[in-house]
């Protein structure tokens, strides 16, 4: 995960009704993409693709148009004061199983949450395919390979307030899920050394689903990737 040294790249979302455009529209800062959707006046029903797109990457929703007494516009947070940097910021990441469990990542120092255990992923860089980014940093990030990738959700979190070298930022995390299988899974290695990835690990999935569990994480997970965790193996059992 290359972290602050991805470029930002343009988000858009888009919305199909019967196979008809109904929505396309860059997406707002602090807002999730399914808010998004919603605040237009539509019920986003299903995440289809996360696509390149000539600028940017183009996240494409089914969607049922809603009625105007469901429609409530979102908040955004706001900061108390000037604002030093302002990112939105694409990663994709993947829950990657195999015959040895899930695999995991833990944060390094360089982070701000360093122990911490996610998923397998990182930035997506100008003009990569989401789905190239996350087996790419799934390789760099653990030494494996991955097969049958497929797009599974997209969450986000935003944050404004203190960040690194005393700046104030207004920090928006979109990240995109992936569902992958690694057919010959190995012991993982940090390829990218230094970077935010201090170790990688296979985990048995009944102990990663299971913060009671003696096998959980030692350092505990992120919850947008424990729940991700669990909604994908729940699916595929």
């Amino acid at each position: 995960m290359k972290g602050d040294g991805v470029p930002d790249i343009p988000i858009f979302v888009r919305g199909l009704e019967d196979g008809r455009e109904v929505l396309r529209a860059r997406l707002a800062q602090g807002i999730a993409p399914r808010r998004q959707v919603r605040d237009a006046g539509f019920k986003p029903v299903a995440l289809r693709t996360a696509t390149l797109v000539h600028d940017g990457v183009e996240l494409t929703f089914e969607v049922a148009r809603m009625h105007a007494a469901h429609h409530r516009l979102a908040g955004v947070a706001r900061a108390a004061g000037p604002v030093d940097l302002v990112r939105q910021r694409l990663a994709a990441y993947a829950v990657v199983t195999s015959e040895r469990g899930v695999l995991l990542t833990q944060l390094s120092r360089e982070t701000g949450r360093p122990g911490l255990w996610i998923l397998p992923g990182g930035g997506v860089e100008a003009g990569e395919a989401p789905e190239a980014a996350a087996a790419r940093e799934v390789w760099e990030e653990a030494g494996q390979r991955i097969s049958d990738a497929r797009l599974w959700d997209v969450s986000s979190s935003h944050r404004v307030g203190d960040g690194r070298e005393g700046m104030v930022e207004d920090f928006h995390a979109v990240r995109l899920i992936y569902s992958a299988r690694c057919d010959e899974p190995s012991e993982p290695t940090v390829h990218d050394i230094g970077g935010s990835t201090q170790h990688a690990a296979w985990f048995a999935a009944a102990d990663v689903v299971d913060p009671t569990s003696d096998g959980y994480p030692s350092g505990g997970m992120a919850p947008w990737a424990l729940e991700s965790v669990r909604q994908v193996l729940g699916s595929s059992g």
